[in-house]
C-alpha cells in the first residue's frame, strides 16, 4: 500500500481528499467548521455505528465492507478527552469474517 492511501474493503482511497468522518467544531453554533476528517478504516464508512462515551472521552466505530457488510470488518477507537477536534487514535483493529 502506498503512503498516503487508506484501504477500504479492497479499494485504496486517497487520504488527502475530504473522505471519512467529518469532525465538526460547533463551539459557535451559528458558524460550524469542519475541523478534521477521520480516515481510518472504520470511520470511512461507519453508518450508524459511531458511539461516544463522554465520561471516558472516547469515540469508536465499526465498519463492514463487502456486499452484505460481511467483511472485512474494522474497529477504530479514538481518545477525544483533551480535544474532540483533534482525536488521537488508540486502536485500529481489522477483522476478517
Amino acid at each position: 500500500m502506498a503512503f498516503g492511501r487508506q484501504l477500504t474493503g479492497t479499494k485504496a482511497v486517497d487520504t488527502n481528499s475530504e473522505i471519512g468522518t467529518r469532525v465538526v467544531n460547533v463551539a459557535d453554533s451559528s458558524a460550524p467548521v469542519v475541523a478534521a476528517h477521520i480516515i481510518t478504516a472504520a470511520f470511512l464508512g461507519p453508518w450508524e455505528s459511531i458511539r461516544v462515551h463522554e465520561a471516558r472521552g472516547i469515540v469508536g466505530a465499526v465498519a463492514g465492507y463487502g456486499p452484505a457488510g460481511n467483511g472485512p470488518v474494522a474497529f477504530d477507537l479514538y481518545d477525544i478527552k483533551d480535544d474532540c477536534t483533534a482525536a488521537k487514535l488508540l486502536a485500529s483493529v481489522p477483522f476478517q469474517m
